[in-house]
């Protein structure tokens, strides 16, 4: 077992990072959080893990997988502005999302939509403490599959601290499946699916980001605060150089780490940058979709 708490993106409060970007008028927040310790520990289970599993792994090359999708629409009426994203955009999305994951070894095929009104839900579910009860119920009640299933919750993030600090969305890892399966899944803002409302944050990329998440990235910036550190690269990717900070808006080029190689992956998914910005997920990062998504998923 992972020795992390069950929930730990679930409980984590609000990062100082989400607070200075707050104060600095940023509006793209990610609440996919994981300290430093909880870091080091699951890399340490996933190397030992994947150590066992090496010869398996390397007798076989990464195969196309259709991951079966199931999109929870949470709303709190049956009107576009409360929420009641459309069909004609959920497919929208779901050919955004397959096209980003197009030189990966996954797709995603929608199975089912499935349509809640619960003002409580739309409104308040976050990972934020004010909000988990909310999201602990709405994951509860309406999650289907099982570890090779994909679940996506879209909802108004309105009120609390996820409205406060203007929460894009957030994904669980692989590896909190173990411990928490029903938390398992990605929660993103419903009004960011292509088409939607939240300009610059409506190309659909949002659930691109949380979904890369899900298959087992971290961002490419160096967590913590937006000081930052140049210690390295915080996704332990190799070809993502480190990167000081979060990117935001879409600037011609960005050097946050200038005495070492490489610039800013501006043009990451796993960035912040606006979503006309984001284009890529590099080798590294695919090769280690493919390990977390085998180890903790037995995809």
């Amino acid at each position: 077992m992972v020795a992390l708490s069950a929930l730990v993106l679930a409980l984590s409060a609000v990062s100082a990072l989400g607070s200075q970007m707050a104060s600095r008028g940023l509006t793209r927040v990610c609440g996919t959080e994981i300290s430093t310790a909880e870091k080091d520990a699951v890399e340490a289970d996933f190397a030992a893990r994947r150590t066992e599993l090496k010869l398996a792994a390397d007798a076989q090359k990464p195969k196309r997988v259709t991951i079966p999708t199931y999109v929870h629409v949470v709303r709190s009426s049956r009107k576009l502005s409360g929420g009641n994203v459309p069909d004609s955009q959920i497919a929208d999305q779901m050919r955004v999302l397959n096209a980003a994951f197009a030189n990966t070894s996954y797709s995603f095929k929608l199975v089912e939509t499935t349509r809640t009104t619960n003002k409580n839900w739309f409104e308040y579910a976050s990972n934020y403490e004010d909000g988990i009860g909310n999201q602990t119920e709405m994951k509860t009640a309406l999650r289907r599959g099982d570890a090779k299933a994909l679940n996506v919750y879209t909802v108004g993030f309105r009120e609390g601290t996820a409205g406060l600090y203007g929460l894009l969305g957030y994904g669980t890892f692989p590896f909190d499946y173990e411990d928490a399966p029903k938390n398992d899944g990605v929660v993103i803002l419903y009004s960011t699916v292509p088409g939607g409302t939240t300009d610059p944050y409506n190309f659909g990329t949002n659930l691109v980001h949380e979904v890369g998440h899900w298959t087992g990235l971290y961002h490419v910036f160096n967590e913590g605060d937006l000081s930052g550190t140049c210690d390295g690269s915080s996704d332990l990717v190799d070809d993502t150089p480190a990167q000081r900070y979060p990117t935001f808006g879409c600037p011609e080029r960005q050097d946050s780490c200038p005495d070492l190689p490489g610039d800013d992956a501006i043009h990451n998914y796993m960035d912040y940058s606006t979503e006309d910005c984001q284009n890529n997920f590099t080798p590294g990062q695919r090769e280690r979709m493919h390990a977390q998504m085998g180890v903790y998923r037995g995809i």
